[in-house]
Protein backbone atom coordinates (compact mmCIF):
# COMPACT_ATOMS: atom_id res chain seq x y z
CA UNK A 1 0.00 0.00 0.00
CA UNK A 2 1.62 3.64 -1.08
CA UNK A 3 0.85 6.07 1.16
CA UNK A 4 1.21 9.04 -0.39
CA UNK A 5 2.40 12.30 2.25
CA UNK A 6 0.96 15.88 1.24
CA UNK A 7 2.35 18.83 3.17
CA UNK A 8 -0.16 21.46 4.44
CA UNK A 9 0.13 25.31 3.20
CA UNK A 10 1.65 27.56 5.29
CA UNK A 11 -0.54 29.33 7.63
CA UNK A 12 -0.71 30.75 10.56
CA UNK A 13 0.19 29.42 13.93
CA UNK A 14 -1.99 31.28 15.95
CA UNK A 15 -4.81 30.29 18.11
CA UNK A 16 -6.95 31.18 20.99
CA UNK A 17 -8.38 28.31 23.44
CA UNK A 18 -11.77 29.02 25.13
CA UNK A 19 -12.01 27.06 27.66
CA UNK A 20 -13.08 27.26 31.44
CA UNK A 21 -11.26 24.42 33.10
CA UNK A 22 -7.90 26.59 33.77
CA UNK A 23 -6.39 22.80 34.20
CA UNK A 24 -7.55 21.67 30.68
CA UNK A 25 -6.57 25.39 28.95
CA UNK A 26 -2.82 24.65 30.64
CA UNK A 27 -2.68 21.32 29.24
CA UNK A 28 -3.77 22.45 25.43
CA UNK A 29 -1.66 25.49 25.44
CA UNK A 30 1.40 23.60 26.73
CA UNK A 31 0.53 20.73 23.82
CA UNK A 32 0.24 23.16 21.42
CA UNK A 33 3.22 25.75 22.20
CA UNK A 34 5.25 22.29 21.76
CA UNK A 35 4.31 21.98 18.45
CA UNK A 36 5.17 25.49 17.24
CA UNK A 37 1.84 26.98 17.97
CA UNK A 38 1.26 30.37 19.46
CA UNK A 39 -1.21 30.32 22.50
CA UNK A 40 -3.38 32.62 23.97
CA UNK A 41 -6.21 31.77 26.18
CA UNK A 42 -9.90 32.97 27.25
CA UNK A 43 -11.45 31.73 30.25
CA UNK A 44 -15.41 32.54 28.88
CA UNK A 45 -17.12 33.88 26.00
CA UNK A 46 -16.64 37.28 27.48
CA UNK A 47 -12.76 37.33 27.85
CA UNK A 48 -13.10 35.54 23.93
CA UNK A 49 -14.78 38.45 22.94
CA UNK A 50 -12.46 41.07 23.98
CA UNK A 51 -9.85 38.82 22.88
CA UNK A 52 -11.21 38.41 19.13
CA UNK A 53 -12.44 42.37 19.05
CA UNK A 54 -8.59 43.51 20.18
CA UNK A 55 -7.60 41.57 17.01
CA UNK A 56 -8.79 41.29 13.12
CA UNK A 57 -11.81 39.23 13.78
CA UNK A 58 -11.89 38.09 9.99
CA UNK A 59 -8.69 36.10 10.58
CA UNK A 60 -10.50 33.97 13.19
CA UNK A 61 -12.28 30.70 12.26
CA UNK A 62 -14.41 30.98 15.63
CA UNK A 63 -16.77 27.67 16.57
CA UNK A 64 -19.57 28.59 18.91
CA UNK A 65 -19.54 27.48 22.41
CA UNK A 66 -21.46 28.15 25.45
CA UNK A 67 -22.06 31.73 25.40
CA UNK A 68 -23.21 31.65 21.72
CA UNK A 69 -25.39 28.84 21.55
CA UNK A 70 -25.43 27.12 25.07
CA UNK A 71 -23.13 24.03 23.54
CA UNK A 72 -20.76 22.35 25.02
CA UNK A 73 -17.92 24.38 23.14
CA UNK A 74 -17.47 21.42 20.37
CA UNK A 75 -19.28 22.72 17.80
CA UNK A 76 -17.79 22.50 14.57
CA UNK A 77 -15.78 25.69 13.10
CA UNK A 78 -17.20 27.84 10.14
Amino acid sequence: MNKQRTTAPDLPKDVLIVEDSATQAAMLKKALETHGWSVRVAADGVSRRTAVDAEDAAGFDQSGGDADHGGDGCERGR
